[in-house]
């Protein structure tokens, strides 16, 4: 006898209710959530210092506060500081640029008043929150110069603070203050996404008889806990909808819940869905589906599915599935598709299969359909299936980067967010992507799933391969497709730019991007030099050079990245001298030692009475330094500078000892880690050529005399290391 078979749609739903954390027995020792924050080798390699590092997360709590102190690169080295504070969010925290800057005027960046540089409050966007950064008065005469980003990143509230204290801020410095506060208020986010895994709930339900009787009263029961100690999350409020009847329960001590349905007499096939949804902070939703029967199968069955969860108005749905009496396919079966009210009526083919389209109008709001068919076979009985699909906006997918722009061998921090039409965040969403070298078309294949507040990290290093060879293959692109069950798939893309695209941006210039001017081992990038090959723009390197005249005294500093002033100033000299930039003070060079680009200094002196000129030991500010920043800031307080006294043997000594100096300042890879050149003028060369011999010897190229100069040679060589 054929049975009448019925589909009902049971759903469950947890909604945790505001209550205690359980937390691991070791939440409460020190240090658990430390390496949410930088280390002291990822603050030494930003040019920071660990002030301290502070971990009392406790009972559930997360509460990290992390301090660090840098010196300032322009301005004389004056202290800036950086604070971070983590902890986590609270559904009550609301730290939205719309709501800081509710009621104010002229408090978003860049129309933050009239003042240069801008003076708090200055507002800019930063993820879900906001930095508040600018310059604020102490008294009449302190100022500071620094600010605060809110925003929260996995579950997690993040408060970033930079601070420095100066008797006067240009805009230069609130530049460079504003990129670090960027920079590191960044990297925290990432740490934070790598190492920290927001709080989950494990859901464990009861498993079902294998059948069910009709008219027979059924307990779904189950047990919530948190997914990381299994601690019950008592209290729990838990939901349960069984074909349009609502039951709930709530959560005991131990974690368990039950509910009673009964059964009704005339159905042969009940499914139902459970949901978890949690209001707790760090608790993400849990969606679990069951099924049991009820009931003798009927000889009759049919399937129904379609080819996706989620469409757009004006997309086409395919349904489709088959008719099968005892496992047999059922030919010639009369089948009925109805779509909520629309029905379409059709014929089994040859395997009992059935296929039918649904276009979706194009003004179709954002709605659940339900579908229902029902089969008619030629001998036996009739069977019904159910499945729904929905119509809704698709999910949006926004790709940021760190950065504008990426040198060789930088690593470049990507980050996914997925969000559904009403903009809130798409936890346990599939995503796949590719990323594809626009000029030589290579791609790489990536995938991942975006956490509980809909994000994921991507990085990679740019512009080098594993092994740190060069690549230049054009810009990057970065494409993602998001995908979740009952929700439109949504896509993304990024053009990710920087060394090596192929394209000189503004910013670019053969030292910044060294592929754009491939130069030999014994070359440097130097398209204004007289000596350079017109093809690759490279000339010779130089280590060291010595030019002499007896000119009256001189004394002048280069920082250099194009080395072009050198050989216009000296050439009006009658000198032949390689290119090279100057600069009138000597403070001058030191913005230029904070820029990537810059690869060379120099210094270029000269006295004809004795004491005339200053010695090297403004170098050695503090002793085993041989820091050029240090040399300049003792610089500026004493009558001290490079080069000793222009005259014969004492010279000698002072020459020799300058080149040594200098050479350890290049050494210093620490302070100047893109420092490739030290170029050394002088005033006399000695005679016999030995100046211009050692130099030779050293590895350097002489740019003097050609004759013998004045001077004593046998010195030279008493007091050469």
């Amino acid at each position: 006898m054929a049975h009448r078979v019925r589909w009902l749609t049971i759903s469950i739903a947890f909604v945790l209710a505001a209550l205690p954390m359980a937390v691991p027995s070791e939440a409460s020792a020190a240090g658990p959530y430390e390496n949410l924050v930088l280390d002291a080798s990822e603050a030494g390699a930003l040019g920071m210092e660990v002030d301290f590092i502070t971990d009392s997360s406790a009972d559930g709590n997360i509460a990290v506060h992390g301090h660090y102190y840098g010196l300032y690169p322009v301005n004389n080295g004056i202290y800036i500081h950086f604070d971070v504070k983590i902890s986590r969010l609270s559904p009550t925290d609301d730290f939205s640029f719309d709501t800081v800057t509710a009621g104010c005027t002229s408090c978003t960046y860049p129309d933050c008043g009239t003042i240069t540089p801008p003076r708090r409050p200055c507002y800019s966007r930063k993820g879900d929150g906001y930095t508040n950064f600018g310059v604020q008065e102490i008294d009449r005469n302190l100022v500071s110069v620094g600010g605060t980003s809110v925003f929260s990143t996995s579950g997690l509230k993040i408060v970033i603070t930079t601070d420095k204290n100066d008797y006067g801020i240009t805009q230069a410095i609130w530049d460079d203050g504003k990129r670090r506060h960027d920079q590191f208020a960044n990297l925290i986010a990432q740490k934070v996404m790598a190492n920290y895994d927001a709080q989950a709930i494990a859901l464990t339900l009861t498993p079902f008889s294998t059948s069910y009787a009709p008219g027979e009263t059924i307990v779904i029961s189950g047990n919530v806990a948190d997914s990381s100690d299994s601690a019950p999350l008592a209290g729990a409020s838990v939901a349960v909808n069984v074909a349009g009847t609502p039951l709930s329960a709530t959560v005991d001590g131990a974690g368990d819940f039950s509910v009673n349905f009964a059964i009704p007499g005339d159905v042969g096939n009940v499914g139902y869905t459970v949901t978890v949804t949690e209001t707790a902070p760090g608790y993400p939703d849990v969606t679990e589906n069951v099924g049991f029967n009820v009931g003798e199968i009927p000889a009759l069955s049919v399937t129904v599915d379609t080819d996706k969860d989620g469409y757009v108005a004006g997309d086409t749905v395919v349904i489709q599935g088959g008719v099968t009496d005892g496992g047999a396919g059922v030919p010639g079966a009369a089948v009925v598709v109805n779509v909520s009210g629309s029905s379409a009526s059709m014929t089994a083919d040859g395997s009992g299969g059935y296929r039918v389209e649904f276009p979706i109008p194009a003004d179709t709001e954002p709605s659940t359909f339900n579908v229902t068919v029902t089969a008619t076979g030629t001998t036996s009985g009739s069977a019904t299936a159910a499945t729904t699909f929905t119509v809704g906006d698709v999910m949006s997918v926004e790709i940021e980067t760190d950065k504008d722009l990426y040198l060789i061998g930088d690593t470049v921090y990507c980050t996914v967010t997925v969000k559904d039409d009403s903009g809130q965040p798409v936890p346990g969403a599939s995503l796949d992507g590719t990323a594809t070298y626009t000029d030589s078309g290579r791609s790489t294949q990536l995938s991942g799933t975006t956490d509980s507040v809909g994000q994921a990290p991507w990085t990679f290093t740019w512009g080098q391969t594993p092994g740190g060879d060069t690549l230049a293959e054009g810009k990057r692109k970065f494409e993602v497709t998001a995908s979740k069950s009952g929700l439109p798939d949504g896509t993304g893309s990024i053009l990710i730019s920087g060394c090596g695209d192929k394209e000189k941006a503004a910013t670019e210039d053969c030292l910044d991007c060294p592929e754009d001017c491939t130069c030999g081992p014994n070359e440097v990038c130097d398209p204004s030099s007289d000596f350079r090959n017109s093809e690759t723009m490279c000339g010779p390197k130089v280590a060291y050079v010595f030019v002499s005249n007896g000119l009256s005294a001189y004394h002048e500093w280069w920082a250099s990245d194009d080395i072009a002033g050198i050989r216009k100033r000296y050439s009006s000299m009658g000198y032949t001298v390689p290119p090279s930039i100057y600069v009138d003070h000597i403070n001058d060079i030191a913005p230029y030692l904070s820029r990537p680009s810059t690869k060379a200094i120099a210094y270029a002196g000269h006295g004809e009475d004795p004491g005339g000129m200053p010695t090297i030991e403004a170098a050695e500010a503090t002793t085993g330094n041989f820091s050029v920043k240090a040399a300049i800031a003792e610089a500026g307080k004493k009558d001290k500078g490079f080069l000793g006294i222009c005259q014969f043997g004492p010279y000698a000594v002072k020459w020799v000892d300058s080149k040594d100096k200098l050479e350890k300042i290049l050494a210093d890879r620490v302070e100047h880690p893109n420092l490739e050149y030290v170029f050394m003028f002088s005033c006399y060369s000695l005679d016999n050529l030995s100046m211009r011999d050692y130099l030779l010897q050293s590895g350097g190229t002489y740019w003097g005399y050609k004759g013998k100069l004045p001077g004593s040679a046998s010195l030279v060589k008493s007091v050469k290391p």
